[in-house]
């Protein structure tokens, strides 16, 4: 019985082959020409990779809401400040937040709108 299962599946993969369409090369020249590379690309993979830790998520989630300094955040998210700086600065270097000294206190932000609009997309999703 195992055995015919295989054989079907073998089966299956040979007529998908036999129907795999090639692209054309109009479709192939914009693939090559309009996929992000260089430094376009490190930006987009570190921009996506600021979203791929919860705590760096639930920070641009408050931050969406509200300005905060480190301080509030701590206290808002629960998490120690050695977290939400390390935390922060990784946001920092990816371009997501944006921080700003008022005397001896650093306010952070979210650093363009494009970003809010990119977490309420992501909700939506999931």
């Amino acid at each position: 019985m195992p055995f015919a299962f295989f054989r079907v599946i073998i089966l299956c993969m040979q007529r998908r082959e036999e129907n795999c369409t090639f692209l054309s090369e109009k479709k192939l020249s914009l693939v090559r020409e309009f996929c992000p590379s260089g430094s376009s690309l490190e930006s987009l993979a570190a921009l996506f990779s600021a979203f791929s830790d919860k705590t760096r998520v639930r920070i641009v989630s408050a931050l969406s809401i509200s300005e905060m300094c480190v301080s509030d955040l701590c206290m808002a998210l629960g998490l120690n400040q050695t977290t939400a700086s390390h935390q922060l600065a990784y946001l920092k270097s990816c371009g997501v937040v944006e921080d700003e000294r008022r005397g001896r206190v650093v306010f952070y932000r979210i650093k363009h709108d494009k970003i809010l609009s990119l977490m309420l997309d992501a909700v939506e999703i999931v």
